[in-house]
């Protein structure tokens, strides 16, 4: 069984500005949960305007969209990334609700963002992890990514 049929009924909304406004106090609920080793993020953070952040971010829930663009759902995940650059795609944030967590769904939302990079032609992306998230190491290695620079931060990057 691939990762995209175990989350088949996972909806997926683009992380566009009224979207992440509109479910931000979950999105915060799990960067809280998850940001223990990285730099803390508040709502400034996520509602910040970065070029063709709309394209490469989006958000999973564990239940029926209600509307298009309106969800009164659980978010179960996100991801927050941005073209960098000709060819790079950066994930600025990812989270997995507690809910979610070791079950697959952050592999598959990197599937997912790995599907939408190669639609528009970006070679690389890239993440940055903390030396001490050892979490965040293992599930970046897991997924194919592979350690280019080290200081304070480890920046990984994944061909595409």
């Amino acid at each position: 069984m691939s990762v995209y049929d175990r989350f088949k009924d996972l909806k997926i909304l683009k992380g566009t500005a009224p979207n992440i406004k509109r479910n931000l106090h979950q999105i915060l609920h799990i960067d809280k949960q998850i940001a223990k080793h990285s730099e803390k993020w508040d709502d400034s953070h996520f509602l910040l305007h970065l070029i063709s952040k709309n394209l490469f971010s989006f958000l999973i829930f564990d239940s029926e969209l209600k509307k298009e663009l309106e969800c009164s759902c659980k978010l179960a995940g996100f991801i927050i990334a941005s073209r960098k650059h000709n060819h790079y795609c950066h994930i600025h944030r990812i989270g997995v609700s507690k809910e979610y967590q070791r079950s697959g769904a952050g592999s598959f939302m990197i599937d997912h963002l790995f599907n939408i990079c190669n639609d528009d032609g970006v070679v690389t992306i890239t993440a940055k992890c903390s030396v001490f998230n050892f979490d965040g190491i293992h599930f970046f290695k897991k997924n194919k990514f592979q350690e280019w620079t080290r200081t304070d931060n480890i920046l990984f990057r994944r061909s595409v």
